[in-house]
């Protein structure tokens, strides 16, 4: 891939666009249910459902923070007498907190079910890619057959797999910073105000992870749909028909007052099919990236 285009490079400083603010925002609050917000992918459904998932899980490890710490008093905060961690320093007991926090989390999120569920929404968003694809060849007068070949090619099949594992990396990574947090919350005397704060405060930090998770799956969703269901589809038009994708398809945007300047420009950018290939929407730009590419025009060898 060449070198960046200016705009990725001031994406990556820091480029203050209104995509880039949105430390802590829901995807009710933005990605999924906003008034007039565009969806040229087509995955919000998929978004919506298998980040509801996730944030469910998430949902069910804060109640089991709550019963370890108000039913349980495992920190032996109200002082009446034995609890499950009494004796221990306050390091101690954040140590053990956070490995019992460790062990619930893999076993309430990190489920077969997970995998499952990611798959299948993995895989929908790279068939509805690959039917727009195949559509729009055909608009151009060329037709590489069904949607399902491109589906039933190993590197896709490939690629959906490492869209799970990548999507399970950055959940992971939440809640590995989730469990830094509350261990924080607990080493910075959070075992020196009620278990009802304790909880708040916790708890708290789960929210912000939910709303991060969220990201994280329309990121990969998104990226699926572009990447894996509609450029291998274009790669699979015949080598007697060439698709000059510094030309003819393009970076397009949503269309409304909700894309930013970054996305905005990178529309203006010529590209091809490479560099389209290597450059993950919206792994590259930002959360929430509602941009796809787009076959304008396709023209035989002959034509040129």
């Amino acid at each position: 891939m060449s070198s960046l285009h200016p705009a990725l490079e001031r994406h990556d400083a820091g480029c203050g666009c209104h995509a880039c603010d949105l430390t802590g925002v829901s995807a009710n609050e933005y990605a999924i249910d906003e008034n007039g917000r565009e969806d040229p992918t087509h995955t919000t459904t998929d978004v919506r459902e298998l980040s509801r998932w996730i944030r469910g899980r998430i949902g069910e490890v804060d109640a089991a923070v709550r019963g370890k710490v108000l039913e349980d008093d495992a920190f032996g905060m109200d002082g009446s007498g034995f609890s499950e961690w009494s004796g221990l320093s306050d390091a101690e007991k954040a140590q053990r907190f956070s490995d019992w926090l460790d062990d619930e989390i893999e076993s309430t999120v990190f489920t077969s079910e997970f995998e499952d569920k990611a798959e299948r929404h993995l895989e929908h968003a790279v068939e509805r890619g690959a039917t727009d694809a195949h559509r729009e060849l055909r608009e151009h007068g060329v037709d590489i057959g069904d949607a399902d070949e491109t589906l039933a090619q190993d590197n896709v099949q490939e690629a959906v797999a490492l869209g799970v594992v990548a999507l399970a990396g950055r959940i992971r990574d939440e809640m590995d910073d989730f469990r830094g947090d509350a261990r924080q919350i607990i080493t910075d005397g959070g075992l020196e105000v009620s278990r009802t704060q304790l909880v708040s405060d916790i708890v708290e930090r789960g929210e912000v992870y939910k709303s991060n998770a969220t990201a994280d799956v329309a990121a990969e969703v998104v990226n699926q749909y572009n990447t894996t269901g509609q450029l291998s589809s274009y790669d699979r038009v015949p080598e007697d028909v060439e698709i000059e994708l510094n030309v003819e398809p393009e970076f397009v945007t949503a269309g409304d007052d909700k894309v930013c300047e970054f996305c905005q420009e990178l529309a203006q950018r010529d590209w091809t099919l490479e560099e389209a290939q290597e450059f993950h929407i919206p792994r590259d730009t930002h959360d929430y990236c509602r941009c796809r590419w787009e076959v304008t025009d396709v023209r035989t060898l002959e034509d040129l």
